[in-house]
C-alpha cells in the first residue's frame, strides 16, 4: 500500500518504499522516554510513528501529520490514537494552527519525512520558521533525505546542523539534527 501511494504522489511522499529500521532507529534515538512534545511531519505508513510512540513516556505527547488521504486512514486503522497521540490528516505546514488551538506552545522534537528536496523553497522557509518558534530552546528538528542538497539552507535557519548518514537504508539516507 505504501508503495502505490508513494508512487501516486511523489512529490508528496518522496519516496516509493518505507524507512528501514536503521534510519527509523536513527531518526527516534534522542527519545528517551522523558515527557515531552513530539510533531511528527510525515506519518506515511506509520513506521517511525509506532517507534515514537514505544519510545516516549507516558505523558508526552505526539502530533503526527499526513496529508495523503488513504495512508491517514491506513495509519488510523493501526495506530493507538488516544489522548497523548493526535493523528492529523493535514499539512505539516499548517502545524502551528494545530498547536495553537490544543494550546500548545513549545515542541521538544520535530521529526520530520517531508521531501525537501521536492517542495519549493519559500515553502521550506516558511516552515522552518515556524519550527524555531515553536522550538525549545534545547529542542530539536530531524529531518533525513537522500541527498545533501538542503544542507546550507538547513544551516541558514538553525545553530546548529549535525549531519549522520544511514547506508542501510533504500535509497540511503542522511539525517540532519538541527539545533538553535
Amino acid at each position: 500500500m505504501f508503495s502505490i501511494e508513494a508512487i501516486k504522489n511523489l512529490r508528496n511522499s518522496g519516496s516509493v518504499v518505507p524507512s528501514s529500521r536503521f534510519l527509523v532507529n536513527k531518526m527516534t534515538r534522542s527519545i528517551n522516554g522523558e515527557d515531552h512534545v513530539i510533531v511528527e511531519f510525515g506519518t506515511g505508513n506509520g513506521k517511525i510513528t509506532k517507534n515514537i510512540l514505544q519510545k516516549k513516556s507516558l505523558r508526552s505527547r505526539l502530533i503526527s501529520f499526513e496529508l495523503n488521504p488513504t495512508m491517514y486512514e491506513k495509519a488510523q486503522s493501526k495506530l493507538p490514537v488516544d489522548g497523548r497521540f493526535w493523528l492529523v490528516n493535514g499539512s505539516a505546514f499548517s502545524f502551528d494552527q494545530y498547536l495553537e488551538q490544543r494550546q500548545i506552545q513549545k515542541v521538544d522534537q520535530f521529526i520530520s519525512s517531508l521531501p525537501l528536496s521536492l517542495l519549493n523553497e519559500n515553502d521550506i522557509d516558511n516552515l522552518l520558521a515556524k519550527v524555531k518558534a515553536h522550538l525549545h530552546p534545547q529542542g530539536v528538528f530531524i529531518q533525513y533525505q537522500y541527498s545533501l542538497d538542503k544542507y546550507e539552507l538547513l544551516k541558514s535557519h538553525f545553530k546548529e546542523v549535525k549531519l549522520s548518514f544511514t547506508p542501510l537504508n533504500f535509497p540511503p539516507a542522511f539525517v540532519y539534527r538541527c539545533s538553535i
